[in-house]
């Protein structure tokens, strides 16, 4: 059985950038994702919910997104 992913831990996060590179829009993505998304994403994946309010722009469609 594999090892249960802690997406909130620094490897987690390793994992998520390297998806996100390798399966994302290559234009959008070639860097990861933004340090805010990732404090954002990884909740999630790890089964919380989350409430995310910023300005137009900073990337909630993402945050909504990437999970999927």
């Amino acid at each position: 059985m594999a090892p249960k992913v802690r997406w909130q831990d620094p490897d987690g996060h390793k994992i998520l950038n390297t998806i996100v590179q390798k399966k994302g829009n290559s234009s959008q993505w070639t860097n990861g994702l933004r340090e805010v998304h990732e404090e954002l994403v990884a909740p999630i994946l790890g089964g919380d919910d989350i409430l995310c309010y910023t300005a137009t722009g900073d990337g909630k469609s993402a945050v909504f997104s990437v999970p999927i």
